[in-house]
């Protein structure tokens, strides 16, 4: 019989931050794109320290990053831009000791909502380790909840030369969640609301700009 966390069972949750990508599409660091004032890095980090503890920023090395909140914590990946995967895989190493579960995303969605990280960990059971949403047909590997001890897997996709976030799905026990599953807390997905163009920014301001 499949069992979910409780408030009063749940395990030290963490979260990651990848943000040492080339940003290619957006043709600047979006780390340091602003929502209302504030670096979108800066805004997540301290979104994410309202229900997670450590908040980890994976970011390249030597990458200048804007000021962060002091509960905010460093590590840099030992190469730059080696994928998603790889950045996840230097935080759980990060995360050794410190945490049971960890909730990794990019640095791109700045109106996250920090009620969808938690209520991803309830949904965390005792026959999986990741929990991965579905929305709009696809599967969203960056707002990812994960345990901590599946970090020999992650290795060993990157000792296989397999960098791409989906391919967790084939080598561990995950549950697949609808994205309806989550609009109780997050009725607009603003967590899943990711920002890779100058044009998607210009949408989610355009749609979104009165969030705080």
């Amino acid at each position: 019989m499949s069992t979910s966390l409780t408030a009063s069972q749940s395990p030290r949750l963490a979260a990651l931050i990848a943000c040492g990508g080339a940003s290619l599409r957006m043709g600047i660091p979006k780390a340091g794109l602003t929502w209302r004032g504030e670096a979108f890095l800066a805004r997540l980090a301290r979104q994410l320290a309202t229900v997670a503890s450590p908040v980890v920023v994976v970011a390249a090395p030597q990458q200048l990053l804007p000021a962060l909140p002091t509960c905010t914590r460093r590590t840099d990946d030992p190469v730059q831009h080696q994928g998603p995967l790889a950045a996840l895989n230097q935080g759980l190493l990060t995360l050794q000791g410190e945490a049971e579960l960890a909730f990794f995303c990019g640095c791109d969605a700045p109106l996250l909502v920090p009620a969808f990280v938690t209520r991803l960990a309830t949904l965390l059971d005792d026959h999986s380790d990741l929990v991965m949403v579905r929305w709009k047909d696809r599967l969203q590997g960056c707002a990812t909840l994960l345990r901590v001890a599946l970090q020999p897997t992650v290795q060993q996709l990157l000792d296989q030369d397999r960098r791409r976030l989906l391919d967790l799905v084939d080598v561990s026990r995950c549950r697949i969640v609808d994205a309806c599953e989550l609009t109780d807390v997050d009725p607009d997905l603003l967590t899943l609301r990711g920002v890779n163009t100058p044009a998607e920014l210009a949408e989610l301001e355009r749609m979104w700009g009165w969030v705080e």
